[in-house]
């Protein structure tokens, strides 16, 4: 399964999901031309922050695409500490 990291992606990140089998492409691709990108390259996972924008447009004219997913490091430091905080 190929996936674009599109706004970075921490080397351990890419080394995780490459392990688990994963080809990750981490080149920033430019917002106007994310349809052609995703679509030449059958991309079938983009992961964004807040740099690029997932919209229902990119969605509908990329068949390759399976999932878009917008990743908030905050939140997830967050969610990971909160157990911890909470005495789990």
């Amino acid at each position: 399964m190929k996936i674009l990291a599109n706004d970075g992606i921490s080397k351990s990140g890419i080394d995780q999901l490459e392990n688990a089998g994963f080809n990750v492409e981490t080149e920033h691709v430019n917002q106007s031309d994310l349809v052609n990108h995703i679509n030449e390259n059958k991309i079938e996972v983009i992961l964004v922050r807040s740099a690029t924008e997932i919209r229902n447009d990119i969605i509908d004219h990329c068949p390759s695409l399976k999932l878009s997913e917008e990743v908030v490091l905050e939140w997830i430091i967050l969610m990971l500490n909160m157990p911890k905080r909470k005495g789990y």
